[in-house]
């Protein structure tokens, strides 16, 4: 039951959840938390990158690597891409070598022959998708420092 609570209050105290971002150790701002998880554990955050809001999962001590880059090709070579059909929001994927990857085309139908997952690697697959984006890379995360923090806009740690 405290921890029902927990998550209520956590979840109540972002309901402006515009007003809080996430920074690294060194105080550089990630982005803006648009989200928190049941329990609070794992946080969506918007980071800028050209103006457009990419979104990625963010714990206190990383990226959560959460989707796998799929291929057109048996060996994890060439374009990737990935399913758009989930979000308005352009598609995002953290590689298991800590890259976001960004939807940098229309949505198309492909045949996938592989996937890179980040914990297993490439593995072949074979799985018609219709709205399929092509995704490139779009910023290495290793520039931030670990452990992340949540901060209110005027500055103050709320961690």
């Amino acid at each position: 039951m405290k921890r029902i609570a927990l998550s209520v209050l956590v979840l109540c105290s972002l309901a402006s959840a515009a007003s809080y971002q996430v920074v690294d150790s060194n105080g550089k701002v990630i982005g803006q938390v648009i989200a928190v998880m049941q329990g609070g554990h794992v946080t969506e955050v918007a980071i800028s990158v050209n103006g457009q809001p990419l979104i990625v999962d963010v714990t206190r001590v990383g990226f959560q690597m959460t989707n796998i880059l799929l291929f057109t090709t048996p060996d994890c070579t060439g374009q990737a891409y990935w399913d758009a059909s989930s979000s308005p929001f352009p598609a995002t994927v953290v590689s298991g070598d800590n890259k976001l990857y960004a939807e940098s085309g229309a949505d198309q139908a492909i045949f996938v022959l592989s996937a890179l997952d980040p914990v297993n690697g490439c593995f072949q697959d074979s799985l018609p998708l219709a709205d399929a984006v092509p995704v490139n890379q779009v910023l290495d995360l290793n520039v931030f420092k670990t452990p992340f923090k949540v901060r209110s806009q005027t500055g103050g740690n709320t961690q």
